[in-house]
């Protein structure tokens, strides 16, 4: 068998599929109500498909030790493209709140502890397990002074924004979970970004205390780390779907089937004659489609499915959670030497097997970790509020009578 057989990518995406299904009947698990069916539905397939990447990844790592791209249009475009989609998707979602905000404006407070609630809770949990990797494979041993362990903690508790060292001198750290937050920083930079992009676009007038903040943390960002600028153009497609999104006719048209073989076709030429999506052709190819999809396409009933909704609310513990699920079985429990030795059939049952516990933890986390948190953020913004009130009432001085002398 081909390690980039087709048959690979259908037998993975159904196990997942069936392995959703049957979770969700089993516990009796209702879909949370959402705006935007199709872009639920969407999410979920976008982080598998990056999940089957990197284990691509490792296939041809494995006995080569040559970590790159995989020797495949669509598996290298499984994980290139399915991130493109995502920004396109953070760009849609954010910038409809940026339009609707026209009639109400948005509280920034709440927009960013929801933020930071629906991101950070469950990477503490994930940068947990990271560092006890790179301790375990380090003998448990401190080889490192504690101020420099505390630098190394600081930098990855930022989402390694601006550096992403080893971990008590493990060399292999980033290969733990690097590969998939990267990402997490350009998110953070458009969610910072948007107090300003309000301003300009949308004639949105923040308080100036947030307008501030916003464009010191961005220049923070461009000044301190290294940014590639194309990435925000997958942003800009999100911008284009949100517009064209407040349009009856374009939104008719959208749900239309003909608009299905368009979306089809696009992603097509786009992985067929294209060995990167990180082209201007791809990203244009790659926003028709999504364009299409955010005005409600589900290709042909696809994305609206309860079982693809099912897997879409489970995206972001995928996404964060797969690459150290492959490190610890590929690294820690079978070792790169005995792997390497595997056929391509082999490892792919495996890969199928891993495929299963990732949706079983996906939604441990997911219910545990995630969306407790998430359904918090009104609480914490109302306790922030509160603790805002109390603390300019302290400090607020005190008026005095004219009979005290003033």
């Amino acid at each position: 068998m081909s390690p980039t057989s087709p048959i690979i990518i259908i037998v993975s995406l159904l196990v997942a599929l069936l392995t959703t299904k049957l979770v969700s009947v089993w516990f009796k698990i209702q879909l949370k109500p959402v705006k935007y069916i199709s872009i639920d539905g969407l999410r979920g397939y976008l982080a598998f498909f990056v999940f089957l990447h990197h284990s691509s990844v490792y296939c041809f790592f494995l006995p080569t030790w040559n970590w790159a791209a995989p020797p495949s249009n669509l598996f290298t475009h499984f994980g290139q493209t399915s991130v493109s989609l995502f920004f396109m998707v953070t760009g849609f979602l954010f910038f409809s709140k940026l339009i609707e905000a026209r009639e109400k404006k948005i509280d920034w407070l709440h927009f960013f502890v929801s933020r930071f609630l629906r991101l950070y809770p469950l990477y503490i949990f994930v940068l947990a397990a990271v560092f006890f990797i790179a301790f375990f494979m380090t003998d448990l041993k401190f080889l490192e002074p504690m101020s420099k362990i505390l630098s190394e903690a600081k930098h990855w508790f930022l989402f390694a924004m601006y550096d992403n060292p080893n971990i008590n001198t493990y060399s292999e750290t980033n290969g733990i979970m690097a590969s998939v937050i990267w990402s997490i920083k350009y998110e953070w930079l458009f969610y910072f970004s948007l107090p300003v992009l309000g301003l300009i676009f949308f004639k949105q007038r923040p308080a100036i205390i947030t307008l501030l903040l916003s464009c010191f943390i961005v220049f923070s960002f461009f000044y301190f780390t290294y940014i590639k600028v194309f990435h925000f153009y997958s942003f800009l497609g999100g911008l284009i779907a949100a517009i064209l999104a407040k349009n009856d006719v374009f939104l008719k048209l959208s749900k239309h089937f003909l608009s299905s073989l368009i979306i089809i076709t696009c992603l097509f030429l786009a992985v067929c004659f294209f060995e990167t999506a990180y082209l201007v052709t791809p990203l244009i190819l790659t926003s028709i489609a999504f364009i299409l999809i955010a005005g409600g396409n589900t290709i042909f009933g696809i994305l609206s499915i309860n079982v693809s909704r099912q897997i879409g609310q489970l995206s972001y513990s995928i996404y964060l959670l797969h690459t150290t699920l492959l490190f610890i079985i590929y690294r820690m429990i079978i070792g790169i030497d005995v792997a390497g030795k595997y056929s391509v059939e082999k490892f792919w049952a495996i890969n199928m097997c891993l495929a299963v516990v990732l949706i079983l933890l996906s939604f441990a986390t997911y219910y545990f970790i995630e969306l407790p948190s998430i359904n918090s953020s009104g609480k914490v913004t109302k306790k922030i509020y509160n603790l805002k009130a109390r603390f300019v009432k302290t400090v607020k001085p005190t008026r005095t009578s004219s009979q005290d002398g003033i």
